[in-house]
């Protein structure tokens, strides 16, 4: 059985919430990358990609519904 992996940015401005989540989902498999708030999310987002991003939603600079909504304007844009 072939387990697929998938690099994931975990959004959070809690650093033991990001902690936790990156360190369960490394024991799967996953590569895991973390950002503090959404401004960093988003850099990291377009620079590099990723397969899911998992956000918290409120927090500093930029919360993760704004984040959500600049992601899939970029996707859409990228895939039109």
């Amino acid at each position: 059985m072939t387990i697929s992996t998938y690099k994931i940015l975990i959004v959070d401005d809690e650093a033991m919430t990001r902690d936790l989540i990156s360190s369960v989902l490394s024991s799967k498999g996953h590569k895991c990358e973390t950002a503090v708030d959404g401004a960093q999310a988003l850099e990291m987002a377009l620079a590099n990609g990723f397969d899911a991003v998992i956000t918290d939603i409120v927090m500093p600079e930029k919360d993760g519904i704004t984040l959500t909504r600049e992601l899939l304007t970029y996707c859409q844009k990228f895939l039109s």
